[in-house]
């Protein structure tokens, strides 16, 4: 614990202040600084809280959600929405492909384990039909398209903070505009959708992020540069063994964020998995496409790239506490399956 950190938790006791106070703004405004964001920002308790808030803010009844992408993606949908689809990936990218059905009045890509979608046109489609665009951009901390930051891009992103992230802040999300009424609605629907006390025109959600949650961020946040420079050596690392027909292909004119790192190892998938587990490697098969899993099967369509990259796809290990000597051992490991 840093001295920094033990004197914000020490303000927070004394203060009496646990929700939405002084930290949670300080949180805010140090993610705008950090990653040269134009957009408000605001602190919610998780990226998918992050996107329902967004969906009734818009009064979004059918949505587009990508097949390939993490549950959470389409929870949000569920709760918020009247009905989803589901949208198929590009097999190179992992990413939503850039198709608008007519029949929806919302959408949410995702950039894939922080590869940027095809923003430009996406755009183009989405500002032709009036529809509201939204990127889950849970992974995707640093990313940049076109050399803009990627939280300013279509009308609002939501990156996560859990465990697992670049920035963590042990649990919450932070909603990136550059729609400045939408972010004062936000900021009143994450708290229940009181203006006055007692009073609300809305129907809210309690999603806001604690100030314990705040001080944790800014921890995580301070050191995301070093950080994310090494898990860039550790990808490279990887790049170096991986044929490019294994790995993601970045998205042209994208800067990739990399949280994980994919390869396509088609049958061999399972064998190589075991063989790493045996080595007490962890590795993991994901995303199961939303079609696939048992809430969803028997109301969205399965879409056919999702399922074929999912039948091939492994996540092998990346994180800040990896040396090159690991990523090599694993790459050994790989390499070892016939």
């Amino acid at each position: 614990m840093t001295a920094t950190f033990r004197s914000r938790l020490n303000a927070i006791l004394e203060s009496g202040v646990y929700t939405n106070g002084q930290f949670v703004a300080q949180f805010e405004k140090e993610y705008k600084s950090t990653f040269q964001l134009k957009g408000e920002c605001v602190a919610v308790n998780g990226c998918q809280s992050g996107l329902m808030l967004l969906l009734t803010a818009l009064d979004v009844n059918r949505c587009l959600v990508p097949d390939f992408t993490f549950s959470a993606t389409a929870n949000a949908a569920y709760w918020s929405c009247r009905s989803m689809v589901t949208g198929d990936c590009d097999l190179k990218t992992f990413n939503l492909k850039p198709k608008l059905p007519g029949d929806v009045d919302g959408v949410i890509a995702t950039h894939v384990f922080g590869n940027p979608c095809e923003c430009d046109r996406w755009a183009e489609l989405t500002t032709r039909e009036h529809t509201p665009l939204l990127y889950d951009a849970a992974h995707a901390h640093g990313a940049t398209f076109k050399g803009k930051p990627i939280g300013d891009y279509g009308t609002a992103s939501v990156f996560s903070l859990s465990p697992t992230k670049q920035v963590t802040a042990a649990e919450g999300g932070m909603i990136v505009t550059q729609d400045k009424s939408l972010a004062d609605r936000l900021r009143i629907l994450r708290n229940y959708g009181t203006e006055l006390h007692y009073h609300q025109k809305t129907p809210g959600l309690n999603a806001r992020m604690s100030e314990f949650h705040a001080i944790v961020g800014l921890e995580s946040l301070s050191r995301f540069w070093p950080n994310h420079r090494h898990r860039l050596d550790l990808v490279e690392e990887y790049l170096r063994f991986f044929d490019s027909t294994q790995t993601q292909k970045v998205t042209p004119n994208a800067i990739h964020a990399w949280k994980d790192f994919a390869v396509l190892l088609g049958p061999n998938r399972d064998k190589v998995q075991a063989a790493l587990a045996s080595a007490g490697i962890e590795s993991k098969t994901y995303f199961r496409p939303v079609s696939d899993l048992e809430c969803y099967r028997e109301s969205l369509h399965s879409q056919k790239n999702s399922s074929q990259l999912y039948q091939s796809i492994l996540q092998l290990p990346l994180h800040t506490n990896m040396s090159l000597d690991h990523v090599r051992q694993v790459c050994a490991i790989v390499g070892g399956v016939k």
